[in-house]
């Protein structure tokens, strides 16, 4: 029997555009990935559950997508959302993010969250693709995030505006470049993640290093950050660099790798 794996995004364009790009290029043809639209911000998703404890969030996603209509929760094995963080929205709220990332951190249970920083389009706010210190240091005022697409659109290398033509090459730099800032936000090193970063840890960082003491966040995509929790720094290392890890590598690790 095909496994299925639900993807639950917070739009409906850019991020099945990113995703199409993405799966060709990463995920292996066995496994069937469904993907839906919750057409709502995060804090949305917050307010419902928080007026419905015992809300059934597949049910809502029944009713937002008739492509589901066939399925139940049972039918995915795997569940994950992409929400942004847009922390200039008008219910935007830390503790709203906190819990929520409390409650979906397993994939095979509630579902799995994952966040971008401040949004989707983050994933291409990349100026040179060989500019991996800008990228790292960069970050953006969280009152300036209403007009985040339009800068993105300026900002980013012409490589990289259209996803649908993403060269494998350029996937790799992208995603390879997403996970060394994930660990420079976690660790201050400039380095591919030697381990695994939770969500929660993340959003931690984010809020104790940028948030909180500059009003701003640094630009992070959310979808390099699900490679690397699906097949493990070592194993996704070696798919974006093409390079082996030898045994005392920097890489090793006690994680366990995941396989897809």
């Amino acid at each position: 029997m095909t496994e299925r794996i639900l993807f639950v995004f917070e739009g409906e364009k850019t991020e099945k555009t990113i995703t199409d790009s993405l799966l060709k290029k990463f995920i292996e043809n066995d496994k069937r990935v469904i993907l839906s639209s919750f057409k709502t911000d995060i804090y949305s998703l917050y307010k419902l559950m928080s007026e419905d404890e015992d809300l059934d969030v597949f049910a809502v996603l029944k009713e937002k997508n008739p492509d589901l209509v066939d399925f139940d929760r049972d039918s995915f094995s795997q569940l994950f959302l992409f929400f942004d963080y847009d922390g200039h929205a008008p219910a935007a709220s830390d503790e709203k993010i906190d819990k929520l990332l409390s409650f979906f951190n397993e994939e095979t249970e509630n579902g799995k969250l994952f966040i971008s920083y401040p949004m989707v389009e983050s994933i291409k706010c990349i100026s040179h693709i060989d500019a991996i210190e800008d990228f790292c240091r960069h970050t953006v005022k969280i009152c300036d995030c209403s007009k985040f697409k339009g800068y993105v659109a300026e900002y980013a290398h012409k490589s990289l505006i259209h996803f649908n033509l993403y060269s494998d090459e350029i996937w790799n730099d992208v995603v390879r470049m997403h996970c060394v800032k994930s660990n420079f936000i976690m660790k201050g090193n400039m380095i591919f993640p030697s381990n695994y970063f939770s969500q929660k840890d993340i959003f931690g960082m984010q809020k104790s290093k940028y948030i909180d003491p500059n009003g701003s966040v640094s630009t992070l995509s959310s979808f390099p950050m699900l490679l690397l929790d699906f097949f493990g720094h070592q194993r996704l290392f070696v798919l974006v660099s093409g390079e082996q890890i030898e045994d005392g590598d920097v890489l090793s690790s006690e994680e366990a790798q995941r396989t897809i």
